[in-house]
């Protein structure tokens, strides 16, 4: 009776070892499975991390070959009147400061586009581009004498920001049609004119270099981000 339940003792001694020890290698070979897949994942994002910085580092070549073709169309002007320089396309800096209605486009050296606008005869205070039934219009710029001011009774405004931008979008996406500005103070309409082939030419070259002089920029700080995500990962892979 005694050797009967030391045998089922030992039985189930076994049967119970036998069972801890599948249960061992199950919880290793998922562990295995799952630091393998862990692995794989890194190396895939790895390779999706370097394809996409050697797409950034394509794309910064085709801009910077861009922009130094078009930078050689610009002057810089040094002016002891202003803040600092600015980029302005060859045969304007001496139409500057305006002195007929319309408006000029320049690059301050700290990328910023800026709108220049000029009224012959009156004060204003805002601009509305419009063109094939479309219109945008500037933020209003108060007179302060500065960023707005008015000598001999014409007025000067210089606008910059979002909406500047989306003017000279605006002229670019309409350089074929007929674009009118009309100026306003407080609302009122102040003065009228069209854009002739010359400013949209000139706003046009300028928009362009100051759109590809931002996407340069925008793009390299992709590149930095995608670099650091890059070591990031091969310090994990190589631990």
């Amino acid at each position: 009776m005694k050797k009967s339940y030391l045998n089922i003792t030992l039985i189930s001694a076994t049967i119970l070892v036998a069972l801890i020890s599948i249960s061992c290698n199950s919880k290793n070979a998922k562990i295995n499975k799952a630091s393998e897949q862990y692995a794989s994942a890194l190396q895939d994002s790895l390779r999706n991390a370097q394809r996409s910085l050697d797409s950034c580092t394509n794309r910064i070549k085709i801009l910077n070959d861009k922009i130094n073709h078009q930078i050689s169309n610009f002057s810089i002007v040094e002016n002891p009147r202003e803040v600092e320089g600015y980029y302005i396309l060859n045969g304007w800096q001496k139409r500057y400061p305006p002195t007929s209605t319309g408006i000029i486009a320049r690059i301050s050296k700290n990328e910023q586009l800026e709108l220049i606008a000029h009224l012959r005869g009156a004060s204003f205070d805002q601009i509305i581009v419009s063109s094939a039934g479309k219109s945008v219009s500037s933020d209003r710029v108060p007179y302060d004498q500065a960023l707005n001011y008015r000598l001999d009774g014409n007025t000067t405004v210089m606008f910059s920001g979002l909406k500047s931008d989306s003017i000279t979008q605006f002229i670019a996406d309409n350089e074929l049609n007929n674009i009118e500005i009309c100026f306003t103070n407080n609302g009122r309409q102040t003065g009228r004119t069209q854009l002739g082939p010359d400013y949209k030419k000139m706003i046009l070259d300028t928009h362009k270099l100051s759109h590809n002089r931002k996407q340069l920029t925008k793009t390299e700080n992709l590149s930095r981000l995608f670099q650091q995500k890059i070591n990031i990962l091969r310090a994990h892979i190589e631990k």
